[in-house]
């Protein structure tokens, strides 16, 4: 369904989705293997790749000259994690550059292009590991607040993102990330 159509214009956009490969050097035959076909397979599930192929909202934003698109990246486009991925990281660093050039592209039509960079969290459904305590306290324990973030907390810098009070700002990749970055 046109959401533009059904309620008359478009504010914002959200593209929130994405997969894990896993860890590549994990395979038990030690080496990296496929790392282009794993990278495929992820940017094929990951939304700035696919706000890249389509304009997503931006063909109603431009006309009104007003609008905010927020795509989810994660902290692995930032830095390192404690479970390496070469597709999945190099996947989240393309999003982080596909916000980018769109922000360039987008910013003299007055639309917004900004990402969130969440941490570890309780809702990472992409690694399953977050959902066993031994996993859960394996990733918290690489977060300097000892502890991953709650659906809400990443929920509230998406919504900041998609409101006039981020009007400012565009072409950011801002994570909440319990300190990760430090």
């Amino acid at each position: 369904m046109d959401r533009a159509a059904k309620y008359g214009r478009l504010d914002c956009v959200f593209a929130n989705a994405g997969i894990s490969g896993g860890p590549d050097f994990g395979k038990p035959e030690g080496v990296i293997s496929g790392v282009a076909g794993t990278l495929g397979r992820l940017l094929s599930h990951q939304p700035g790749w696919r706000l890249s192929r389509h304009s997503g909202g931006a063909k109603h934003m431009k006309p009104r000259r007003n609008g905010s698109i927020v795509v989810t990246s994660f902290v692995a486009a930032l830095r390192t994690s404690a479970v390496p991925s070469y597709g999945y990281h190099a996947a989240k660093a393309g999003i982080a550059q596909v916000v980018r050039i769109a922000a360039l592209e987008l910013g003299p039509n007055k639309a917004r292009v900004n990402a969130t960079a969440p941490g570890p969290s309780t809702s990472t459904s992409a690694t399953d590991a977050c959902n066993t305590s031994e996993g859960a306290a394996m990733f918290a324990s690489s977060v300097p607040l000892w502890r991953l973030a709650k659906l809400d907390e990443i929920n509230e810098l998406a919504l900041l993102l998609a409101s006039p009070a981020s009007s400012y700002m565009t072409g950011a990749i801002i994570s909440v990330d319990g300190g990760t970055q430090a």
